[in-house]
């Protein structure tokens, strides 16, 4: 499994927007749902800090991503920047890879 780790810290009054778009039935998880290899989305809120989220996108392989981005690179963009309006800012915490051999991924459900 691949997994895309991004935080965010969501403008004030846009919370709502936001989850929306980025939980696991939103914008990107729709958008993404039509790639090969693409497992889901979990949305993740801070305890202690409101408006601060974690993304992680799931894959089958980082070349399912990579696929999938640059294949769809004018729609990702554009989704890019739409949501962009709603956040204050937009960190890549990293990318990561199964590490477990025994673990099994988990299948999108939306």
């Amino acid at each position: 499994m691949y997994v895309i780790v991004w935080e965010f810290k969501v403008k004030p009054g846009k919370v709502t927007e936001f989850e929306s778009a980025y939980g696991s039935a939103g914008d990107w998880s729709q958008f993404f749902a039509g790639g090969a290899g693409y497992l889901g989305t979990r949305l993740l809120r801070d305890c202690e800090e409101p408006g601060s989220y974690i993304t992680f996108d799931r894959w089958t392989s980082r070349q399912e991503f990579e696929n999938f981005k640059r294949e769809h690179a004018e729609k990702y963009q554009k989704l890019d920047a739409q949501f962009q309006l709603i956040t204050d800012t937009e960190t890549f915490i990293g990318a990561f890879e199964s590490a477990d051999p025994m673990a099994q991924p988990e299948r999108a459900t939306a």
